[in-house]
């Protein structure tokens, strides 16, 4: 079985017995619950997820069932090896501590936490953090580098899940620089009322099925080994993977990945092109959210004039920039769906499907356009419902652009950049301003 097919099969298994959940995204055809399966397209692509939703709905769980059969890993050792957000936390419950031992000889030695040893990480309760907190996490987040007193351990890129609950008493929000570090961002739904009903006869066999205490215990030794250097820990755990992987295939009859799968996915995806539709459709976007013609750039700090000329245009609903994570993101999950699709290119229809989960986190709408969707009726939450009626307005217009940006761009090519120029000189959308500014190699 492909790699593709096994991770359809594994979200199949888990949507129908472990985390029941209804569809909500569609994909070429194919219905998708989108926290499930950007989860597991997290988890292949060492991406960053934040899980949003109210209290109780499996935002933790999910992440939990997800990590343990990608990483084929016991659930007790995914558990283990979360950070637990509340406003007590401390650097040393979250990344390390000094070796009270050692530093009595006169040593400094570092005892790492599980989480920082951990391949997938998850933070549950994010948001509980205050930001003093937030800030101890930022350089590992987003480079993959912990460092406690005056040892460091760079992990390198990572899955990473955290939950946040809506707002309440007891949390608060999350500073911006953390936002920026999250690839991309879903909220976990309530399933409909005959899978709740579903829900409470499942019996605990079958919710603790990834469970595997003798393995875990042995993955915990190895964790708090104190003469094993992080790498060799990490060797000496993927020894159990074999293990733990047979013993799950049988009694569920899933082919899960294999270790050398799980080293070639990344690559796999990486490698899926861009169609010339998607090449230029991901030019108009960045056009509309990143670029400002009156400003030459959007600035957080600056509003958008009044009665802009632009003002029909997304970069007039949004009051921030378009970041290069967010670009960045909006590629790899793209390819990561294609890919899923068994695809060798990314379409339109892909980078359309992602771009609001890729900003409605993060993106600073404004008010007045919320405004436009409070009272609509909809099953998302207001942030992420604006998120996707702008990008079907970006869409529509590039609909009715494509035409003339290939004629432009053809025209540039073949006639020089003076000719292209006049012709993209009564054209009124932004991307025709940004490519007038461009040094054109023909």
């Amino acid at each position: 079985m492909k790699s593709n097919e096994k991770i359809k099969q594994m979200y199949n298994f888990i949507s129908e017995n472990l985390y029941l959940c209804m569809p909500d995204m569609r994909v070429q055809g194919d219905n998708f619950n989108s926290t499930l399966i950007f989860e597991m397209l997290s988890c292949l692509n060492n991406g960053k997820q934040l899980l949003f939703g109210e209290y109780g709905l499996g935002k933790t769980t999910s992440a939990e069932l997800v990590s343990s059969l990608i990483d084929c890993i016991p659930k007790e050792v995914v558990i283990s090896s979360e950070i637990r957000g509340h406003p007590e936390q401390t650097e040393e419950k979250m990344i390390g501590r000094p070796d009270l031992g050692e530093l009595n000889k006169g040593n400094e030695s570092v005892l790492w936490n599980y989480f920082v040893m951990s391949n997938t990480k998850i933070i549950d309760e994010f948001n509980r953090l205050p930001p003093s907190k937030q800030n101890i996490l930022i350089d590992g987040i987003d480079r993959g580098n912990w460092q406690y007193l005056s040892q460091l351990i760079q992990t390198g890129e990572f899955p990473l899940f955290a939950t946040c609950n809506y707002e309440d008493s007891g949390n608060g929000a999350l500073i911006e620089p953390i936002l920026d570090r999250f690839d991309i961002a879903t909220e976990s739904k309530r399933p409909n009322i005959t899978q709740m009903s579903i829900i409470k006869d499942i019996p605990s066999k079958v919710k603790n099925m990834l469970n595997d205490k003798d393995i875990a215990n042995k993955i915990f030794e190895i964790y708090n080994n104190k003469n094993l250097s992080y790498r060799s820990k990490l060797e000496a755990v993927q020894e159990f993977r074999g293990q733990y992987q047979s013993r799950i295939e049988k009694e569920t009859g899933l082919e899960l990945l294999t270790s050398k799968e799980m080293k070639s996915i990344p690559e796999e995806i990486e490698d899926v092109k861009f169609s010339i539709d998607a090449e230029l459709y991901y030019s108009f976007i960045i056009s509309e959210l990143a670029t400002c013609q009156v400003k030459g750039m959007k600035r957080m700090n600056e509003p958008c004039i009044e009665g802009c000329h632009y003002s029909d245009f997304a970069c007039n609903k949004v009051q921030n920039n378009l970041s290069m994570r967010s670009c960045n993101a909006l590629t790899k999950y793209s390819k990561a769906l294609a890919w899923l699709q068994g695809n060798d290119e990314v379409t339109i229809d892909e980078l359309n499907t992602v771009l609001p989960y890729v900003i409605w986190h993060k993106a600073n709408l404004k008010d007045d356009f919320l405004a436009n969707y409070v009272k609509s009726e909809r099953t998302d939450p207001l942030r992420l419902y604006a998120a996707k009626q702008l990008s079907e307005d970006i869409r529509k217009r590039f609909t009715e652009q494509v035409p003339m940006i290939k004629n432009a761009i053809c025209t540039i090519r073949e006639k020089g950049i003076e000719k292209g120029r006049a012709y993209m000189e009564d054209k009124d959308h932004p991307i025709y301003r940004e490519f007038g500014k461009e040094s054109w190699n023909q």
